[in-house]
Order: structure tokens, then sequence, then C-alpha cells
């Protein structure tokens, strides 16, 4: 197994402090933004539901 010297093992964890917020924010943002579609898709769904529903009372009428 390679040996890491300390200058590597700096260089290392510089990489995680800079990089892994930044993915870590990311996968947040993408996951926000599954939310709100699925949100949006819900609301699409009880709006269509809620037409169906109004027709099916007019041609109860």
């Amino acid at each position: 197994m390679p040996q890491v010297t300390a200058v590597g093992h700096a260089a290392i964890l510089a990489a995680i402090q800079r990089y892994v917020p930044a993915l870590v924010y990311t996968l947040y943002i993408w996951t926000r933004r599954l939310d709100l579609l699925r949100q949006l898709e819900k609301m699409k769904e009880m709006e269509t539901s809620e037409l169906n529903t109004e027709e099916n009372v007019d041609e109860l009428a």
C-alpha cells in the first residue's frame, strides 16, 4: 500500500475542504428541485381530479 506524504495528505484535505461542501450544496439544490417538481405534479393531479369531479356534478344535474 502506498504511503501518503505530509504534503500529499495536506493536499487531499485541502481538496476535500474545498469541493465537498459544494457537492453537498449541489445535492441539496437538486433534492429541493425534485421536491418542487413532485409538488407541482401533485397539484396538477388535484386540479385535474377537481375538474373531473365538477364535470361529473354538472352531468348529474
